[in-house]
């Protein structure tokens, strides 16, 4: 996803689960349409970006100015927060 010239990154966590910027985000095929999990229902993922792709931008730019690290050291940071999250 881009937004202001900067990528939003997505990464696959595990089955179904996906790190989309620094938010954790369920997703799943649902009548042949990709489709988020949003509270108790679900949303496009053309609606879902249009709403948080902003924010995740600022959020990573944020990170990165703090961390002093490229977009690739915040996300691998990230990644291991929520993969080695599932086994404590």
């Amino acid at each position: 996803m881009l937004v202001n010239d900067v990528r939003v990154p997505i990464h696959r966590i595990k089955e179904k689960q996906y790190l989309f910027g620094t938010k954790k985000i369920s997703a799943q095929i649902i009548n042949k349409k990709l489709m988020i999990r949003v509270g108790g229902g679900f949303m496009s993922i053309s609606e879902f970006c249009q709403l948080n792709a902003d924010k995740e931008v600022e959020k990573l730019k944020t990170l990165m100015a703090r961390d002093k690290k490229k977009i690739e050291g915040v996300i691998a940071d990230m990644l291991t927060k929520y993969k080695s999250a599932r086994f404590q």
